[in-house]
């Protein structure tokens, strides 16, 4: 059966693709930037990312019940330009007040984005094709990020550090652009009176008023925790631990983060797709279950690394990156719809704004854990750490799947 998305998601999905590719441009090299172009203290880059730690989690978790009510649409576009102004005053910084401004900007920026972009989808697709939506936006979100990142690489090489300047004006102009592309699409037909922006409320969650306090079944506190597991013990880790450990003091072995996260590219650019209509069929707390025990076989992989040198330290390296990959493409592909399925949709927004609030706090304290275990106790330590942590999230997954039946 042949599944096309629709022309307005398709839409949305190329500007969010530009936009990472903005991302991409200059995410890398924040702290660098703020050091050697703006001439600020390399303490200025901490008070970046706590600024956009706290307004994250505060702009998530105060969204969601006015998104509930009114409709998403209005409030990813405040987002989008929220983290345009923030990006904007982030590449003219000339002082650590003007640093702290841009990281709440872009934080709550993000924080907005990331609670309204499942409603949002979900007022834009059904059935499988908003499943589909889910993994290629995912595979597109990778895409830009790399081209990205090749493009500004190339810039600096060509023209020098000051040419970071422009790419964040840049990267601050994609976002203008999805704020843009979303105001202008249309939505579908409201259904059964649902909130604003054409929302269409599946009919099995009742009127979509958003006005009912938040109900925390033990379906929705088991995702909520195995989510924030994987959050903190697999994303926050992956993006700042992990590099450290396969690196750590090898003469030589730098590029070696290099191939991690870019094995984790391939892997991703290669298997969203194909993974993504694998699980079209299959009942999403289970694809969980497989992410999870994936994610806990990378780590035994990094545990085996730990005493390796030479070409067996790259090989595992480049393995790790690939497994943790393919972990991903599962991880994109099941826990949204899962989320679409077990939350009321008149709660859909609050219970999103509860998953990006834990991201923010995910990275605000998983690297520091992280790296406590790797130094403090032991690199074996910080293995078993994430591979219980995997365990646990895959028990709950189970415990989800079951409760579905």
């Amino acid at each position: 059966m042949t599944v096309a998305m629709r022309a307005p998601t398709r839409a949305f999905l190329a500007a969010s693709a530009l936009s990472s590719l903005g991302n991409g441009l200059t995410f890398p090299v924040g702290a660098l930037y703020l050091v050697r172009v703006r001439g600020l203290p390399l303490a200025a880059a901490s008070a970046l990312f706590v600024a956009m730690a706290i307004a994250g989690a505060v702009a998530s978790l105060g969204s969601g019940g006015a998104m509930d009510r009114g409709g998403p649409r209005r409030f990813v576009v405040l987002g989008m330009v929220s983290d345009a102004v923030g990006l904007g005053l982030f590449a003219v910084a000339s002082s650590p007040g003007m640093v702290i401004a841009a990281g709440i900007a872009i934080g709550a920026g993000n924080g907005l984005f990331f609670t309204g972009l499942t409603p949002v989808l979900v007022r834009l697709e059904a059935g499988i094709a908003l499943e589909r939506a889910f993994s290629v936006r995912n595979w597109l979100v990778n895409l830009g990020n790399t081209a990205g990142a090749l493009i500004g690489g190339t810039l600096v090489a060509l023209a020098g550090e000051t040419a970071l300047t422009p790419a964040y004006l840049a990267n601050a102009a994609t976002s203008l652009g999805l704020a843009a592309t979303l105001a202008a699409i249309p939505m579908r037909t409201a259904q059964r009176g649902g909130p604003g922006d054409g929302a269409r409320v599946p009919d099995a969650s009742g009127p979509a008023t958003g006005r009912t306090r938040q109900r925390w079944s033990p379906a929705l506190i088991a995702v909520a925790a195995a989510n924030a597991l994987v959050l903190v013990f697999g994303m926050a880790m992956f993006e700042a631990v992990v590099p450290y450990l396969f690196v750590r003091d090898r003469a030589g072995a730098v590029p070696l983060a290099h191939v991690v996260i870019g094995a984790s590219t391939v892997a991703i650019a290669l298997g969203q797709l194909p993974v993504g209509r694998w699980s079209e069929r299959r009942g999403k707390a289970r694809v969980l279950i497989a992410h999870a025990a994936i994610w806990a076989a990378a780590a035994g992989i990094g545990a085996a690394a730990v005493r390796a040198e030479g070409a067996a330290l790259w090989g595992f390296g480049a393995v790790y990156g690939v497994v943790f990959g393919a972990g991903e493409c599962l991880y994109a592909a099941g826990l949204q719809p899962l989320v679409i399925r077990v939350v009321p949709a008149a709660q859909l927004a609050r219970f999103n704004g509860v998953l990006s609030a834990s991201y923010s706090v995910a990275l605000a304290i998983g690297p520091a854990l992280g790296f406590a275990l790797a130094r403090e106790v032991s690199p074996y330590a910080f293995w078993a750490a994430v591979a219980a942590a995997m365990a646990a999230a895959s028990a709950l997954w189970a415990w989800v799947a079951w409760s579905e039946r």
